[in-house]
């Protein structure tokens, strides 16, 4: 599974650093300051694009999931890997997934002070894992008796 890098700055020098995507505490080499990263829900990204003078841009929300999606079976359980991502918007011309370009650049994290204009999300994430849940099952054996996910990290990320 693929695993994205997160560019931050150190809350106390500013120092620049690269992070795992499921990186929660953060040592500064420079002033050696630890910091814990905290969220009430999900963190939020955005993956680099430059801004055309004198117009802001306008970012639009994916879900991403990575993790693992649990099938209970008659015959026992089965288990798929998986690392997607998915519109959380319905505007018809946009893709449905980032794609493979995502996992290439470094991301941000969404601050308040970002120019442009960030769409929010017409889907919950909780009805995106449902579509997620059944296209990764249709090719298993009915009838599937309960099914679960273990979430290595979710996140919306804007592009």
């Amino acid at each position: 599974m693929t695993s994205f890098q997160i560019e931050q700055a150190c809350p106390q020098c500013g120092a620049p650093a690269d992070l795992e995507e499921t990186d929660r505490l953060f040592a500064c080499p420079f002033c050696r300051v630890t910091s814990l990263l905290l969220t009430r829900d999900y963190f939020r990204y955005v993956l680099p694009a430059r801004n055309p003078a004198g117009k802001d841009l306008v970012y639009v929300p994916y879900w991403r999931f990575k993790g693992i999606l649990l099938f209970s079976l008659p015959a026992g359980v089965e288990y798929k890997f998986i690392d997607v991502s998915h519109c959380a918007t319905d505007v018809p011309p946009l893709p449905v997934t980032l794609g493979l370009r995502s996992q290439a650049l470094k991301l941000k994290f969404v601050a308040p002070e970002m120019p442009g204009r960030f769409v929010r999300p017409a889907r919950s994430f909780d009805d995106t894992l449902a579509a997620f849940n059944r296209r990764f099952s249709q090719a298993l054996p009915r009838p599937i008796l309960h099914s679960a996910h273990l979430g290595e990290s979710m996140s919306l990320m804007y592009s």
